[in-house]
C-alpha cells in the first residue's frame, strides 16, 4: 500500500540500510533498526537518485512495526537507540506503542495533499 508517491501495491522496492555483517566483521549503526524477514512494517522511504532503491527516512524514526494481535491494528517503534548529534536535543527517544494504523494513514494522506 502506498500513502504518498507512485509505487503500486504489487511493486517490489529495494530498501538499503546502513550496517551489516560480512564474514567476521560487523558494522552497527546506532539509530538504525535492521528489518527482519517476515515482519510487517510501515516505512517512510526516500529514493536514491543514483540507483533504483530506497532508504528509510530518519533511520529507526521512519519505521513502524505492525501489530495485528488486537481488535485494531496498532503500530510501534523503538527510538531508544537514537543518539543526537552534537548540539542537538532528543528528548522523545523512547519506545512508542499503541498508535492506530488508521490514524497514521489519515495524517500522512492529509499532509501529502
Amino acid at each position: 500500500e502506498t500513502w504518498k508517491g507512485k509505487a503500486r501495491a504489487d511493486e517490489v522496492v529495494n530498501v538499503r540500510q546502513l550496517g551489516g555483517t560480512v564474514g567476521d566483521e560487523e558494522m552497527i549503526v546506532h539509530g538504525s533498526d535492521p528489518l527482519k524477514v517476515g515482519s510487517e512494517v510501515i516505512l517512510f522511504l526516500d529514493a536514491d537518485e543514483a540507483a533504483p532503491r530506497f532508504y528509510i527516512v530518519g533511520l529507526a524514526q521512519g519505521r513502524y512495526l505492525v501489530d495485528r494481535s488486537g481488535p485494531e491494528v496498532r503500530l510501534a517503534r523503538d527510538l531508544r537507540d537514537l543518539r543526537p548529534t552534537k548540539g542537538a536535543s532528543l528528548t522523545a527517544a523512547k519506545a512508542e506503542t499503541g498508535l492506530r494504523l488508521e490514524s497514521l494513514r489519515t495524517r500522512v494522506r492529509a499532509l501529502a495533499r
